[in-house]
């Protein structure tokens, strides 16, 4: 059944997947408004979506060390 094959289209979950991502992209990114994203080449788009990525891992990790350091820096104190 010829109708069937999906080998050339795009997966069902497509529009989703691209609609999530241009929210993510509006709500933590600077700069961005969705009709920009959403007329933006493929390729850019995942460009600046991965570098957002990045960022908020960095940012992710940044705060791990320093919450870290401020717990392990705490003086107690016995009464």
């Amino acid at each position: 059944m010829w109708w069937a094959w999906t080998f050339f289209g795009l997966p069902k979950n497509h529009s989703y997947n691209l609609h999530t991502q241009i929210f993510e992209m509006v709500e933590y990114s600077n700069g961005f408004t969705m009709m920009e994203l959403y007329k933006m080449p493929t390729y850019l788009r995942m460009f600046y979506y991965n570098k957002l990525i990045e960022t908020k891992k960095r940012e992710a990790e940044e705060n791990k060390k320093a919450q870290r350091s401020s717990n392990a820096s705490k003086v107690r104190i016995k009464r």
